[in-house]
C-alpha cells in the first residue's frame, strides 16, 4: 500500500463504497455488494459488522512515564514515512549484503512489513498480482511461487519470525486472508502450514515482551490488535477505521501502530501506542495528509 494510497481499480470494493458515499448513487453500493459476493468476502463483511456491534472502543489512559512524549514524537515521524519499497529501493538498501540484483525486472514491490532480514538471509513478500516470496542470500536470489496458483491470494501482506527456530509468519490478502508459517531450513525457505484459513490478512506483526501481536487490515471498518490465542484489542476511535500500516516496538513495554486510510476515504493517518504490559492504549492521535500533519494532530484522551 503505497504511502496510504492503494492503486485502486474498478474491482475494488472500497472504491465503490467511497463513490457511493460521495455521490449517493445506489449503483455504486450495488456494485460493492456484487463484488463482496463475487470475491467471496461475505464472511469478512459479516465479521466487520460483528466487530462494529460488539467491539468496545477503549479509552486512552494516561500513564506516568517521562519517556512517553519522546516516543510520541518519534511515532509521529514514522507516520510520515513511505511503507512501499519498489525494486530500486530494495536494491539500494540491501545491495551491500544481499544478491538483490537478482530480483526479476517485473518485481512489483513490497510493503516494509513484508521485508525481513536476519543474519545472512533476506525474505521478501511481493505486494502485487505476482505475489511471490523471495529468499535472498549474499550470492543467490530464490523465488517461491507457492501463492501464484491461488487466485484468491492477491498480495503478501507481512512477514515476521515465528515461535520456532527458522519459522516465519506470512500473511496474505485480499480475498484469501491467510496466516501461514514458512520454514527456513538447510538454506531453503519453504511453506510450512496454514494456521488460519480466513480473517487473518494482518498487515503488521511484531513481538514485544515475548508476545506476538498482529494488526488487522480492514478499510473503513473496526480494526484491532490480535494475539495468537484470538484475543482482540480494538483500537481507539481515532485509529479504529484505518488499516494498520506498520508496527514498531519500543523496548518490552510499548507497541507503536501506524495507521492509514485508503486515498478514496480521505488520506487520513493515525498513530496509537499500546502498553502491552497493562493491555491499555496510552496514546492515540490522527491527522490528514493534505495538511500540515503536525499542526493538525488531534490527540484523543476520551
Amino acid at each position: 500500500m503505497k504511502h496510504g494510497a492503494l492503486r485502486l481499480k474498478s474491482t475494488y470494493i472500497s472504491e465503490c463504497l467511497a463513490r457511493f458515499k460521495s455521490t449517493g448513487n445506489p449503483f455504486h453500493f450495488a456494485r460493492a455488494a456484487f463484488l463482496v459476493v463475487k470475491q467471496r468476502r461475505t464472511q469478512e463483511l459479516l465479521h466487520g459488522v460483528y466487530c462494529g456491534l460488539t467491539g468496545r472502543l477503549p479509552r486512552v489512559l494516561a500513564v506516568d512515564d517521562a519517556g512517553l512524549p519522546s516516543i510520541v514524537q518519534w511515532a509521529t515521524a514514522l507516520a510520515q514515512e513511505d511503507d512501499w519499497w519498489d525494486r530500486a529501493a530494495v536494491i539500494e538498501h540491501f545491495a551491500s549484503a544481499f544478491a538483490v540484483g537478482g530480483l526479476p525486472e517485473d518485481f512489483e514491490g513490497s510493503r516494509r512489513e513484508a521485508i525481513y532480514s536476519t543474519e545472512g538471509h533476506l525474505i521478501l513478500g511481493e505486494y502485487g498480482e505476482n505475489k511471490r516470496v523471495f529468499h535472498i542470500t549474499s550470492d543467490r536470489c530464490t523465488v517461491n511461487h507457492h501463492y501464484c496458483s491461488d487466485r484468491a491470494v492477491r498480495h503478501v501482506h507481512a512477514i515476521h519470525p515465528g515461535q520456532k527456530a527458522g519459522e516465519y509468519f506470512v500473511t496474505t490478502g485480499d480475498t484469501a486472508k491467510y496466516l501461514d508459517t514458512w520454514q527456513l531450513s538447510a538454506g531453503e525457505l519453504r511453506f510450512g502450514e496454514r494456521l488460519r484459513p480466513s480473517l487473518a490478512g494482518f498487515t503488521a506483526i511484531a513481538t514485544v515482551g515475548g508476545e506476538t501481536f498482529f494488526g488487522s487490515d480492514f478499510s473503513g471498518r473496526r480494526n484491532y490488535v490480535e494475539l495468537l490465542d484470538g484475543t482482540k484489542l480494538f483500537f481507539p476511535s481515532a485509529a479504529s477505521r484505518m488499516y494498520v500500516v506498520a508496527f514498531h516496538k519500543q523496548g518490552t513495554r510499548y507497541l507503536v501502530s501506524v495507521h492509514r486510510e485508503l486515498s478514496v476515504f480521505g488520506r487520513g493517518w493515525a498513530i496509537s501506542i499500546l502498553d502491552v504490559q497493562l493491555r491499555h492504549f496510552v496514546h492515540c492521535a490522527s491527522g490528514r495528509e493534505d495538511a500540515d500533519k503536525t499542526a493538525n494532530l488531534m490527540s484523543l484522551r476520551a
